[in-house]
């Protein structure tokens, strides 16, 4: 999966695509970690519009980037995502953790 993102001020948004499974979390993870901390943005964005399938290891990645995000003092929100994992967002308790936009 390819890591597309865009820069606006002090907002960063990452666009995410195809599936977040084992496979593709693995490289997403320490990808996303290495531009969030040497951005330092205020505010992080997963934009999954473009984003089939989330498995247990995808919401692992969007739960572990709070903490990636909150050590460099930056929100992170969810937007764009489809109906399905909106409510495996929701059921899991993400809402306590992260916006949806």
């Amino acid at each position: 999966m390819d890591l597309e993102y865009k820069r606006e001020n002090d907002t960063v948004t990452f666009f995410l695509q195809g599936e977040i499974d084992h496979h593709a979390a693995q490289g997403l993870r320490q990808e996303l970690d290495r531009r969030i901390t040497a951005m330092g943005p205020e505010k992080v964005v997963l934009d999954l519009s473009k984003t089939d399938f989330l498995d247990s290891s995808g919401l692992g990645l969007i739960l572990g980037r709070v903490r990636v995000a909150e050590t460099i003092g930056a929100s992170l929100s969810v937007t764009g995502a489809n109906r399905r994992i909106r409510r495996i967002l929701e059921l899991c308790g993400a809402k306590n953790y992260l916006d949806f936009a």
